[in-house]
């Protein structure tokens, strides 16, 4: 049997923010009928392991809302829009 495809009936932002849009997209499948689903939507993101002359990698700890944690994490963030190269 071919899958069938879900079809966007109603698709808006339900939350905005500097750093990312929240979508809700509510869609019909004919077998599991109406849902919604929400995505996220950011701009490109980089990453980056910086290598000290040591050989040692360096990390950054950030504090973390969601968990209300540190996390210890490779340097990284936004890709401005107008930037021709994340480089």
């Amino acid at each position: 049997m071919k899958p069938r495809k879900w079809k966007t009936l109603k698709s808006d932002v339900a939350y905005s923010t500097p750093i990312f849009d929240l979508h809700r997209r509510r869609s019909h499948h004919a077998r599991r009928g109406a849902r919604d689903f929400f995505i996220l939507e950011a701009p490109n993101w980089v990453n980056i392991i910086p290598i000290a002359k040591n050989g040692e990698v360096v990390m950054i700890r950030q504090w973390r809302h969601g968990i209300s944690e540190f996390t210890l994490e490779v340097p990284g963030g936004m890709v401005d829009p107008e930037d021709p190269s994340p480089m």
